[in-house]
């Protein structure tokens, strides 16, 4: 039976996005009215949120970063308007679904509009908003209060005769009329807003008095949320639809690519990008660099020859319809119009016809080819990528790379499923009308069976557990060949056969199926390659995509993030479980006329950044993270030319300044995105995100490697009655009761003596109903601490009886405040009544090692250090061939471990990053960052493993990093007393004042 099960979990910059756009609202007093629409917005109301948009933008609220100056624009027309930047892959169907129940318990908001621009984004939406997973992970959160999802779908089939509304629309007006603790939310297309469905008069009245979908909507006062912001241009009649017959009390965008404006003429014509109130920018650099998302290799196979045929579009027209082609052999020209073959230019383009178009990502016009692909002018189509021969070896790549990447993920601890998306251009040739596979499908599923059978042959004397379980997966998918991929095509919604019917599902509704080896009655699911055209290249993603083979091109006006975006999420665990704090790569593979995609993608990244053009609001932070003085700094800046006096980098040297201080570049980490094109003699280059390992110095360290990586568990001393008693009872001394009052804070400018000034105070308080029922405010407690429910509800009866209880101590902020203290009495009381415990477990893969304990060639560079010092001679006694580091410090650790100053040093290495997890007893992990091997009078004599601390003093370590460093000093205690190895392990931290000399000359003189 499979034990799939999806979780979700709250993670920061999700939260971040939640709290800009509520920030946004904070301080409105919206007067409620009809219980079927939202409350009602006064012209101060929105006064206020034009303020707090202004504070957001500054950087003046706490815990949220300031929004670029250049970015901080508003539509000073229509409805209020709100913008969060997420880029792909970051959860923005998690974060807006989270935002309808913020607003709704904060402000009373109940009635929203999901508008998004396709059926994949749409079912995907509807598929996470009604998951049981996700459902409960709300629960807990938002007190059971539930989204009530009504999904509007194309009405089939209609008969003749009285007319009624859609019952989703239906359901939407009135459901919050009959229903407490519920948002409604309706879930609908782009092209659905323009249909007859919606602008057709009923037979049916609804709130008493409409007939008429748009007006009974517009009644409700929706907040509009619209995902894909680029597809709903403000110029296009999709967007005024919202504006002009829904009446939104809000439209709040969420996407990764927002709509791009000229404006300005001749030498001053520009490109803008339409923000409306940007709260929020998680931009795609910030996303890369963060590891919210997996970095992307780029390969593109050579073409079979390089004499092939080559045309550029020079120009298109729709009036008249005219395309303009170059041969870029001869330099010839030639016009064509609709129908026309372009064999008409060079036989090798022989039954390609033309159809001229306007596109509708970017409204520009296009030349459609016959087979589907499009072309943009500027665009080169080279004869070589439609040969048969070439999408053979694409194949063949595709498939090369995905058994590397599958049993590299099989092979772990919880196993990570690898699926392989395929872009093609022509759904006859995976899939005909009659459903019977196209060519392309009968030349993969050939290809497919010879890559099951060499895996097969080397798997055969599988030695290991997890080797017979992969042994056994490529059976059974070599015997269900036809199971192992699936396709999704547009024209697949009127599909009846069962069989493509199961395949949609798969890929549309049920995207666990792609993550999962089994199925939910237990039997193998070997689906993991998907084939589409570009149906599902926005809005949808799977997790677990570590490939997209592109075996079409899409022309160079579309956004190269938009390509990747659908792989880029990170994976998860046959459990379900996010796996976060590693590195993955989404592999990107593309035909050879997209050479410079991996260039383009970095420039795409780069490019929605606001360039940093004065130092002076980073200058403090840099000069912290470099442990200078800041004027010290500044001058050197000055003098090297990189600033002026005013502190404004000047152009000519601001690509040496930003690679000299990376600490004030917000770019791309190199390393994120990996050009791994082909050679020219069909092979590829071996990608440069890896660093290598010199083994006759890791055999050195052998000994220690492999005792920080045995399992270790935390055993906690035995706990009595007494002891979870006192806990209760410290929780009430801290007097944990909190009213359930909001303050609201006002500034008013007083004129004096001493001129103008702000006086700051509290305006008025009032109410808020966050009241809890007793039984559920136990079960919560209970959930965060793990006290039995038995010992807090004693607990409540003993104060209750020493000084009673208040009426309304039973609420939100009174949990919270509860759970704080708790976490402070236990952190006193178990602070030395723990110890570490060796676990004996089968040997498994580490970081520097394979599952059989061999050592590997190389490791992800991102994992050691996200900078490399180029000019930097490697020391003799590195663990790698590379210098690599995140921060100054870990740069002079790594030259000064390795110079003549420091003799004793035998070897020495960064650990790969988060590879060595020490278990700690208030949850989570810490991790050291350093191991050395030293010696002394010429005897290898002790293991020395450190922790850096971006600090200068101790004083400045925040607590819960102090109870980290003192859990891997007792780990390592643990470990030198039981594990047996030759030499002792000490460990200490490292703050920025700290010279690796002097720790290293402490720890040998203390011997």
């Amino acid at each position: 039976m499979s034990t799939f099960s999806l979780s979700l979990e709250e993670q920061k910059h999700q939260i971040d996005a939640v709290n800009a756009v509520v920030a946004a609202f904070e301080g409105i007093d919206p007067n409620l009215s009809e219980s079927y629409s939202n409350p009602v917005l006064t012209k101060d109301d929105l006064e206020k949120v034009r303020e707090n948009i202004d504070q957001l933008h500054k950087g003046q609220v706490e815990g949220l970063p300031a929004i670029p100056f250049e970015h901080r624009t508003r539509q000073e027309y229509g409805p209020l308007g709100i913008d969060v930047k997420m880029e792909t892959g970051t959860g923005k169907t998690y974060t807006y679904t989270r935002l309808m129940l913020e607003l709704n318990r904060r402000f009373g908001f109940h009635k929203f509009i999901l508008l998004v621009p396709t059926a994949p984004i749409r079912a995907g939406t509807a598929s996470f908003i009604s998951s049981d997973y996700a459902g409960e992970h709300f629960d807990m959160e938002f007190d059971e209060t539930a989204v009530q999802l009504e999904v509007l779908s194309p009405v089939k089939n209609k008969k003749k005769g009285r007319s009624s509304l859609p019952t989703a629309l239906s359901n939407y007006l009135t459901d919050n009329m009959f229903a407490e603790r519920q948002v409604d939310a309706l879930l609908m297309t782009g092209s659905m807003l323009m249909s007859t469905t919606m602008k057709k008069s009923t037979d049916q009245m609804v709130l008493g008095k409409y007939t008429q979908p748009y007006e009974a909507v517009a009644a409700t006062r929706p907040i509009v949320i619209i995902d894909e912001p680029h597809r709903f241009r403000r110029d296009q009649k999709q967007y005024q639809a919202v504006v002009n017959n829904l009446d939104p009390l809000a439209i709040i965008r969420f996407g990764a690519t927002f709509p791009r404006n000229e404006v300005g003429r001749g030498s001053n014509k520009r490109t803008v990008i339409d923000y409306n109130n940007l709260v929020y920018d998680l931009n795609a650099a910030k996303s890369f660099n963060s590891g919210l998302v997996k970095g992307v290799k780029v390969q593109n196979p050579e073409g079979l020859s390089m004499e092939d045929s080559r045309l550029k579009l020079m120009n298109v027209t729709r009036k008249p319809r005219k395309a303009v082609f170059r041969d870029e052999a001869t330099r010839e020209t030639f016009s064509l119009t609709d129908g026309d073959n372009l064999g008409e230019i060079h036989p090798d383009f022989s039954g390609l016809t033309v159809r001229i178009e306007k596109s509708e990502d970017t409204n520009n016009n296009c030349v459609v080819l016959s087979n589907d692909r499009v072309v943009y002018p500027s665009d080169i189509i080279s004869s070589a990528v439609f040969s048969d021969s070439y999408q053979e070896a694409m194949i063949e790549t595709a498939l090369l790379n995905h058994f590397e990447q599958e049993w590299e993920n099989f092979n772990r601890k919880e196993r990570i499923k690898t699926v392989s998306l395929f872009f093609i251009d022509s759904v006859e040739s995976y899939r005909l009308d009659d459903t019977a596979p196209g060519y392309l499908q009968l030349e993969f599923q050939k290809r497919l069976k010879v890559h099951l059978h060499n895996k097969i042959e080397e798997f055969k004397d599988a030695k290991t557990l997890r080797e017979q379980q992969y042994l056994e997966y490529l059976q059974y998918s070599l015997g269900h060949v036809e199971e192992s991929h699936g396709g999704y095509f547009s024209r697949d919604n009127n599909a009846k056969d069962e069989a493509v019917q199961a395949q949609i599902n798969a890929i549309l509704h049920d995207k666990q199926k792609l993550m999962s080896f089994e199925d939910e009655d237990g039997t193998p699911n070997p689906l993991r390659f998907v084939f589409s055209k570009w149906t599902l290249r926005e809005g949808w993603d799977a997790p677990n995509v570590f490939q997209i083979a592109k075996l079409r091109s899409s022309g160079s006006e579309v956004s190269k993030l938009q390509e990747v975006g659908r792989g880029l999420r990170i994976p998860v665990d046959e459990r379900g479980h996010r796996v976060k704090d590693e590195e993955f790569y989404l592999t990107y593979l593309i035909d050879f006329t997209e050479s410079d995609f991996a260039d383009k993608l970095i420039s795409e990244i780069n490019s929605g950044i606001a360039v940093i053009k004065n130092i002076t609001d980073d200058l403090e932070d840099v000069a912290e993270k470099r442990t200078v003085d800041p004027d010290d700094l500044f001058m050197e800046l000055l003098k090297k030319k990189y600033i002026n006096r005013n502190g404004d980098v000047l152009e000519d040297t601001q690509n040496e300044f930003f690679e000299d201080y990376p600490e004030f570049a917000q770019f791309l980490l190199h390393g994120k995105v990996i050009d791994g094109t082909g050679d020219g003699d069909g092979t590829q280059k071996k990608p440069k995100n890896y660093v290598g390992i010199r083994k006759d110095k890791y055999r050195l360290l052998k000994g220690l490697w492999e005792s920080i990586n045995a399992r270790y568990i935390v055993t906690m001393d035995e706990v009595d009655r007494e002891t979870l008693d006192s806990a209760v009872d410290y929780i009430f001394e801290q007097k944990p009761y909190r009213e359930q009052k909001r303050k609201v804070h006002e500034q008013t400018m007083k004129r004096g003596e001493k001129g103008v000034t702000l006086e700051s105070g509290t305006a008025y308080s009032h109410e808020v109903d966050s009241a809890l029922p007793y039984g559920k405010f136990l079960r919560l407690l209970s959930t965060t601490t793990h006290l039995p429910v038995e010992v807090i509800h004693e607990g409540c009866i003993r104060e209750h009886k020493k000084k009673g209880l208040p009426d309304d101590f039973f609420n939100a902020k009174t949990l919270d405040a509860m759970k704080r203290y708790f976490t402070d009495w236990y952190f006193s009381v178990f602070k030395s009544r723990y110890s570490y415990k060796k676990v004996n477990v089968d040997t498994r893969e580490t970081a520097l090692t394979t599952v059989d304990g061999k050592v590997k060639d190389s490791v992800v560079r991102g994992n050691i250090g996200n900078w490399v010092a180029k000019d930097e001679v490697v020391p003799d006694t590195f663990i790698y061939d590379q210098v690599v580091y995140d921060s100054p410090l870990e740069l002079k650790n790594t030259t000064d471990s390795g110079s003549d100053l420091i003799p004793q040093v035998k070897v020495f290495g960064k650990i790969p990053r988060r590879s060595v997890r020490i278990p700690t007893i208030f949850g989570g992990t810490t991790s050291p960052d350093f191991m050395y091997l030293l010696e002394h009078d010429g005897k290898q004599s002790l293991n020395f493993v450190i922790e850096t601390k971006d600090v200068d003093s101790e004083k400045s370590l925040r607590a819960e990093e102090k109870r980290k460093i003192e859990a891997a000093k007792r780990f390592f205690e643990a470990l030198s007393e039981n594990d047996g190895i030759d030499t002792d392990v000490v460990f200490t931290s490292q703050l920025n004042v700290d010279e690796i000399s002097a720790l290293i000359s402490q720890v040998l003189g203390d011997e």
